[in-house]
């Protein structure tokens, strides 16, 4: 784009999927052996098909997200103003690592949906959702966990044979014969994620302190809300998992705190039921503790069109040789011809 250059991790995507466009085969740098490292199964799916009509996977990836983002707003205008919504997502950091590619804003509208059919009680419909955010993002297995063990365990924690089949039937089978087939073809057991993010310094034993400040930056203020609220039991229950989980995890390229916009969102739609304010002091706490991310990522975005790296690499571009670079993004896209790229 003229005025906006995609973040690292996204371009890696990107060049999964113009090769998966390229040559049918989930690899990189259009080689066709199959290589792990393509996180988000359904968005490079998805952006690789506008590949066969000429539209660039960034361009790609903005349209789908602007499309995510109507549907958003109206899960979320349905119990509130739009104008609430307008000045919560402008307030907040979550909304603007999409700018940058990322697929936050289209995962975060996915799990709205698998919250809506719980709520509504459309089981196979909220187990299909499920499926549809466990194929879109790998810890969308992290999102769909709660709402799953919630179905299965609420009359009374008991587990019935007609729930477990609905579970079987339209997530836990489909969704088993996907993950045996990545096995396959990747020869890993686990998607390469879940190898890379659980490594890192953990201070706080089993967690992460600067994992946990970006989690706390909605949970704390989730948690200070939901005190006097009659649903507390239930948004726990659907949340902390989540919670534990990306407390643990070491949250690289984390911008725009992406990976907890689910949780934001997901909160403030669960939190519609309130005939009060606790929404509004609930925004309100959350833009006043992410203020410091919020006012980063729109200067990371006001100024990525200045970064030289797009410049130094048509400079590159034009010279013989070998480049050992530490990323396999942006720098080992843009150049391209002769040179052989290595990365870590």
């Amino acid at each position: 784009m003229l005025f906006i250059h995609p973040a690292e991790d996204a371009v890696i995507l990107y060049e999964y999927s113009n090769t998966l466009a390229n040559t049918g085969v989930i690899s990189y740098g259009n080689i066709g052996t199959p290589i792990e490292g393509a996180t988000d199964f359904l968005w490079m799916v998805a952006i690789s098909l506008f590949h066969f009509v000429g539209i660039n996977e960034y361009t790609a990836s903005l349209m789908i997200t602007s499309l995510s983002l109507y549907l958003l707003i109206k899960l979320l205008c349905k119990h509130n103003h739009l104008f609430f919504i307008l000045i919560a997502m402008t307030i907040t950091s979550f909304i603007y690592s999409a700018a940058f590619g990322f697929s936050s804003i289209v995962f975060s509208t996915i799990y709205l949906y698998c919250l809506q059919f719980y709520l509504q009680k459309k089981h196979k419909n909220m187990h299909l959702c499920i499926l549809l955010l466990c194929l879109f993002r790998p810890d969308g297995v992290v999102w769909g966990a709660s709402l799953v063990l919630l179905y299965q365990f609420e009359n009374g924690f008991s587990l019935s044979k007609e729930r477990l089949f609905v579970s079987l039937k339209y997530l836990i089978i489909p969704g088993g014969i996907y993950f045996l087939w990545r096995m396959y073809y990747f020869n890993e057991l686990l998607p390469l994620p879940f190898y890379i993010k659980q490594h890192g310094t953990k201070e706080l034993l089993l967690f992460s302190y600067s994992s946990l400040k970006d989690v706390a930056i909605v949970a704390i203020p989730m948690l200070i809300v939901i005190s006097m609220s009659k649903n507390k039991r239930t948004i726990i229950l659907i949340t902390i998992i989540p919670i534990l989980f990306y407390s643990s995890m070491t949250l690289s390229q984390n911008i725009g705190n992406r990976f907890i916009a689910p949780l934001f969102f997901g909160v403030l739609y669960l939190l519609h039921q309130e005939k009060n304010i606790k929404k509004y002091i609930y925004v309100l706490f959350v833009s006043i503790l992410s203020a410091a991310i919020t006012h980063r990522v729109i200067n990371q975005i006001i100024y990525s069109k200045n970064e030289n790296i797009f410049a130094l690499s048509k400079n590159l571009n034009g010279i013989n040789g070998r480049m050992l670079v530490t990323e396999s993004g942006r720098l080992a896209i843009i150049v391209t011809g002769p040179f052989m790229i290595a990365g870590d």
